[in-house]
């Protein structure tokens, strides 16, 4: 009796522990445009040309960090950072990704949906 009481109170020690690691994120809306021609050759990898707004007063943001991240494997591409106009592009091999966003002044991370690259793509990330 005494043993299962004792495992039980170290179970419910290491799920806390646990918790304490979380990330809390947000989860920011991505409005895709692939209405951009291609250029190069079929070849060459797709370019993501993005923008970072907020999704009330669709003001630029400044600053942001957007990391893509490859669905399924989660292998992440290096960073880039968003001009003063909220702007940023990434060149990325075809595929299905998300984002993570860290603005500015915001402790949690913004997450967005997964989408797919086949192509040059124009896209704006909507955050709170």
């Amino acid at each position: 009796m005494v043993a299962s009481l004792l495992i039980l109170i170290g179970m419910g020690a290491i799920t806390v522990s646990c918790e304490k690691h979380k990330v809390n994120t947000r989860k920011a809306q991505i409005i895709l445009d692939n209405n951009i021609p291609k250029t190069g050759d079929d070849d060459d990898d797709p370019i993501i040309h993005g923008k970072v707004k907020k999704k009330v007063s669709l003001a630029a943001v400044g600053g942001a960090k957007v990391v893509a991240i490859a669905y399924g494997t989660n292998d992440s591409l290096p960073a880039v950072f968003t001009d003063s106009l909220g702007e940023f592009t990434q060149q990325v091999k075809k595929g299905i990704y998300f984002f993570k966003v860290n603005v500015p002044g915001v402790s949690s991370p913004y997450i967005t949906d997964t989408f797919s690259v086949n192509q040059n793509t124009s896209l704006t990330i909507l955050v709170d």
